[in-house]
């Protein structure tokens, strides 16, 4: 509202004709307030011939504030928050003075991110922590953060750390940490109230979500594989076994451990040969049969992962060496007789084998 209000503040020595008032001054100048707070502001004469304080007036044309007089004092009352300063003037005999008062909005609490997501592997490590920040989107400052008691949804309770302000006056950041612990695969929430005793907002929301999700396992398409070569004849032919994950998440960080041979010989296999480091992948397998002598060989080689739960996995390799065919003849010559002119002899035969 607009309009001159105008109250009376005390008589006296102002209706002698001899009494000057020569200036009044309003102190504090500039003053400020908050919405819903008081501040009194003072009214200084300086007059001649006055045998009693002058009276004294208090106006404002602004309904920003509402002014409540006593003598030369006034209690200011912030009712709304102001774009500039508004002029709170005393006036005596005539001659006035003001001062310049602002009313500033209430602190006001705002959150950078309402929620935090985070996603951890069941029994693995906990998430990196994340944090919101806060700032005062209001006026005057934001002071006593604090959060209150956090409230959990359906599934389990307990799997935040307490939050932690850096400080308790805005800006201020305040991080959350979620801990996996006994956590089941799921997905879990939290509420938990930004708090201040001098914000008009108070409390805010703070929405955080964990994901569980299940382990990765390795599964191996084959846990066994089976070669056959001749004795000092060419390799046989390659071999894989698929790599799949059978869990939850991604599984990663495939690779190979140190080859263990069973008896007979060791190094009758290249190096195996994934084909990716995250499944799904495939697993090469070469043997050599270089000079080996006839027999059964085996060697197993561990299939691991940095995330598997299940992890290693054995491949067993069997590689049988068979020695090279030979002929045999029985017998090994063969005699015929015959009469010159008759029939021919009766065949004869030899068996190989």
């Amino acid at each position: 509202f607009l309009g001159i209000v105008v109250l009376l503040a005390a008589c006296g020595g102002g209706t002698d004709p001899s009494c000057a008032v020569q200036s009044v001054t309003v102190t504090p100048n500039p003053a400020s307030l908050s919405i819903g707070q008081t501040i009194p502001l003072t009214a200084t004469i300086a007059s001649t011939n006055c045998s009693s304080a002058p009276a004294i007036t208090w106006a404002t044309a602004s309904g920003a504030v509402t002014v409540t007089p006593n003598g030369a004092t006034a209690d200011i009352f912030g009712v709304s928050a102001t774009v500039g300063a508004v002029a709170v003037t005393a006036t005596a005999k005539g001659v006035s003075g003001s001062s310049q008062v602002t009313v500033n909005a209430l602190p006001a609490i705002n959150l950078s991110v309402a929620t935090l997501n985070f996603t951890a592997t069941q029994g693995a490590a906990n998430p990196a922590s994340q944090f919101t920040a806060i700032t005062n989107s209001g006026g005057g400052t934001l002071t006593g953060l604090a959060t209150g008691t956090i409230t959990y949804g359906a599934g389990a309770t307990g799997w935040l750390q307490a939050p932690n302000f850096n400080t308790t006056t805005a800006p201020a950041n305040l991080t959350i940490q979620p801990v996996t612990g006994s956590l089941t695969p799921g997905v879990y929430t939290a509420t938990i109230p930004v708090q201040s005793p001098v914000a008009t907002n108070s409390p805010q929301t703070l929405t955080v979500n964990f994901t569980v999700n299940a382990p990765s396992v390795i599964a191996l398409s084959a846990a066994s594989l089976n070669f056959s070569a001749l004795e000092g004849g060419p390799n046989p032919a390659s071999q894989f076994t698929s790599i799949t994950n059978s869990g939850g998440g991604t599984l990663s960080g495939l690779s190979t451990g140190t080859i263990t041979y069973g008896a007979g010989a060791t190094g009758w296999l290249q190096a195996p040969n994934l084909s990716s480091t995250t499944a799904p992948a495939n697993l090469t397998i070469q043997p050599v049969t270089g000079s080996l002598a006839p027999g059964t060989y085996t060697a197993t080689i561990p299939v691991q992962s940095t995330v598997a739960i299940n992890s290693p996995q054995t491949l067993t390799v069997t590689f049988t060496v068979t020695a090279s065919p030979v002929i045999a003849l029985t017998p090994t010559s063969l005699t015929y007789s015959a009469t010159q002119g008759s029939a021919n002899p009766a065949s004869q035969f030899t068996t190989i084998s």
